[in-house]
Order: structure tokens, then C-alpha cells, then sequence
């Protein structure tokens, strides 16, 4: 190894980062998570994981009962990749790889024979397998996790700032950057070595304490003080949906001593108020989105977060008709997206976006809820108790909904 001791120090902490021993930040990393866990169960990659599994162990029995022994060096390989698989969910794709191969190699003998039964039996599995494959190549399956612009060739449009680096060039910006650290590597790669991120991922090189203090900055006024001065921190860069954005932005924003400066789908800047007296900040306060028109549905989902946390009601909604517009539409997004025309006093049309999602799923409680209310300012009571009414009995332990049937039976009293 060419870095002699320190190589194989870098390899063992790799190993010992996961499980239960492992410190108290790596497991936040969701990569490292369980494969048991209930994030990674529920997913797709898990049941093609245990079926990969279930073939290849019935693979090793075959390849015994024929053979009358395992061939040890394809076992060892097979059986530690499987172990290692059991560690993480990012060591499931490393089986993936062997298991396959071994799965093809062991399964070939079984298939010469050029009998008719041989060929169905191999043109059955071959067709088999590749029924299994268009789930994820088809792009189906990042589909089903609601995050498409994973899908496709090339970077990822929707998670990373590609704007920014020619806005930091243009403006001269060269000072330390704190940043979620999901942007850590982009930021990196884009501004070294004038330009450098606090953190970039790469944890179980940093010192623990340290990274501690780091990571909890966000959510302490002393640490963040603390770590703005010890790191001579000059500009801010949040990704719109990391932990740092949810505890950071609504105080930046409180606070006035940063200014907003850039802000696309995936991530906003800040620089100190003083600094940089050429660079406006950017204005929420007006019923527009301050960025380019999205390309994907993801990027106003990312963007509405953080419009969220601003406290930007406007923007918020223009972002929303812009995702709408996108197709692809989800039931929350409209949801969102009604309750927000409702506060800009947009009566007529909050109530023809519920009565959208009543169309789309007659069973949404909140939506039911709503238009209970639209039919009560139109002096319809019978029919905002029957919505009600419909509520109440979709979601019966919601004290909400009950409150509101109160009070209109009460009204009905009166009425009466």
C-alpha cells in the first residue's frame, strides 16, 4: 500500500465505523444504516437483496449436491461479501456484484444439456432475470422512491447548487465557507484551492470532539458563535433540505447579521450583512420565485422547503404552481399549495385545489376537512356537515376535525 501504516489505519476504521460499536455519528449516516432497518426494509433494494440472497444460497447447495463439495475459494468470496452485506446498506451492491457472477457460473452446468426441458429451463430464467432488471433500469424504481431525478445520465440536476461556483467567481468570494455537509465535496471540487469547505464528508478522518462541535453549531447560539469566529467564517452554504438549513435559516433570517445572496433549487448562500456592499440580497417578500424555472418536479419540492423556513408565503405559492404545472403532482404538495392560497385570501381557487384532491382521492381527510369550511362561508351548513362529518369518520381521533363538528352542529342548533 503506498501509505504504508496509514492505509491499512484507514482501512480498519472502515470496518469498525458500522454496527453497533460504532460512534454516535456514523449512524446518522443513512448509508451506513441498517439493512434491517425500517428505512431500507421498506424500499424496493431490500426485497431484490433477499431474493439475490435466497438464489445464491440455493446456488451453493446445488453446486454441493452436484459436485459432492463447495469450491472453496468462489464460497469464501460469496460468503464474505454476504456477511459484509449484513453490516451496512451500501455493502448490499458489493454482493450484488459477486453474487450474480457466482449465481451464472454455478447455474451454466445445469443448462447444457440442449434437451427442449434444458433450453425452456434456460430461456425461462434468462427471461426471468431481465423482468427483474427493468424495475431499476427503467428508471421505475427511483420513480416508486418519489426522487426521479435520480434517473438518467449525468450529474443530478436537482441536488447541488451548478450555479454557484460562477456566482462565487463573478462576486470574488475566496473565504471559508460553512456548509451542510452534503456539499462539502461539490464545493471542493468546484473552488479548490481558493476555496474550501469546513466539512465534506469524509468523517472518520476528523477529529471526533471537534466535529461534534461542528455538526451542533446549528442548533447552539454559543457553538455557532463560537465556530463562526474559530474558522474565520465568511459566507454560509445550506443545502435547502440538510439539518443545518432547518436550524440555521429561520435564525439567519431572524437574526439580520447574514444576508441572503444566492438561492437556486438546491441550496441557498449567505454573506455576512457587511460584506460585499455590491452584492444585493435577494427578496422574498414579492409572489415570486427569485431562480430559474425548475426542470424537475424535485426542485420545487427542495425549494419549498426552504421557502418554508423563510417564511416566504408568496414565493412559496408561486413555487408550487410552477411544480404543478411539472405534472406528477402529490397529494401533500396540493394540500400545501391550497392552504397557502386560503392565507393569501384566494378563497375561490384554495377551494377548487381541495376539490382537486377530492377528485384524485375521496378519502383525504384534511381535504374533506377544508372544504367543509369553503361550504360554511358560503352559508351551506348542511353540506359543510356532511364534510365533516366524512372527515371525523376518515381520521376519528383528530381533535381538530371534531372541534370544528362541534362547533357546527352547534351553528345548526342556533340555525334551527
Amino acid at each position: 500500500a503506498p501509505f504504508g501504516w496509514n492505509g491499512w489505519r484507514y482501512a480498519s476504521l472502515l470496518i469498525t465505523e458500522t454496527g453497533a460499536g460504532a460512534p454516535a455519528i456514523m449512524k446518522d449516516i443513512g448509508e451506513l444504516g441498517p439493512v434491517f432497518g425500517g428505512a431500507f426494509m421498506w424500499s424496493p433494494a431490500f426485497w431484490f437483496f433477499m431474493i439475490l440472497l435466497a438464489i445464491a444460497t440455493v446456488a451453493l447447495l446445488a453446486a454441493f449436491l452436484r459436485n459432492g463439495s463447495l469450491p472453496l475459494p468462489r464460497f469464501v468470496i460469496v460468503a464474505a461479501f454476504a456477511v459484509m452485506a449484513f453490516s451496512a446498506r451500501r455493502n448490499v451492491v458489493p454482493f450484488a456484484l459477486v453474487a450474480v457472477a457466482y449465481v451464472a457460473e454455478t447455474g451454466k452446468p445445469f443448462f447444457r444439456r440442449q434437451s427442449l426441458t434444458s433450453r425452456t429451463a434456460a430461456l425461462a430464467a434468462a427471461a426471468a432475470m431481465l423482468l427483474y432488471a427493468l424495475f431499476p433500469l427503467s428508471g421505475r424504481y427511483y420513480l416508486h422512491m418519489e426522487i426521479p431525478s435520480r434517473f438518467g445520465l449525468g450529474v443530478t440536476p436537482s441536488f447541488f447548487p451548478h450555479g454557484l461556483p460562477l456566482f462565487l467567481n463573478t462576486i470574488g468570494f475566496h473565504g471559508q465557507v460553512y456548509n451542510s455537509n452534503t456539499l462539502g465535496g461539490f464545493h471542493l471540487f468546484h473552488g479548490y484551492p481558493e476555496r474550501k469547505p469546513l466539512t465534506d464528508g469524509r468523517w472518520e478522518v476528523y477529529d471526533a470532539a471537534l466535529l461534534d462541535d461542528i455538526r451542533n453549531a446549528p442548533g447552539s447560539t454559543g457553538l455557532w458563535t463560537q465556530v463562526v469566529h474559530t474558522y474565520s467564517i465568511e459566507g454560509i452554504l445550506l443545502r435547502h433540505t440538510s439539518p443545518e438549513a432547518r436550524a440555521l435559516v429561520p435564525r439567519l433570517k431572524a437574526e439580520g447579521q447574514w444576508k441572503l445572496v444566492y438561492l437556486d433549487h438546491a441550496a441557498s448562500f449567505w454573506l455576512p450583512a457587511a460584506s460585499y456592499p455590491s452584492v444585493p440580497s435577494l427578496d422574498l417578500s414579492a409572489s415570486r420565485v427569485p431562480t430559474s424555472s425548475p426542470a424537475r418536479l424535485d426542485d420545487c419540492i427542495i425549494l419549498d422547503y426552504f421557502l418554508f423556513l423563510m417564511d416566504a408565503p408568496g414565493p412559496r405559492r408561486k413555487n408550487l404552481e410552477q411544480a404543478l404545472g411539472l405534472g406528477l403532482t402529490q397529494e401533500p404538495m396540493l394540500e400545501t399549495y391550497g392552504m397557502l392560497q386560503f392565507q393569501a385570501g384566494l378563497m375561490d381557487e384554495s377551494e377548487q385545489t381541495f376539490l382537486r384532491i377530492i377528485e384524485r382521492n375521496p378519502k383525504n381527510a384534511k381535504a374533506q376537512n377544508e372544504l367543509a369550511f369553503h361550504s360554511f362561508r358560503k352559508g351551506d351548513l348542511v353540506a359543510a356537515e356532511a364534510r365533516l362529518r366524512l372527515a371525523l369518520k376518515l381520521a376519528p381521533t383528530n381533535n381538530d376535525f371534531r372541534a370544528n363538528y362541534e362547533r357546527l352542529r352547534e351553528a345548526l342548533r342556533v340555525q334551527d
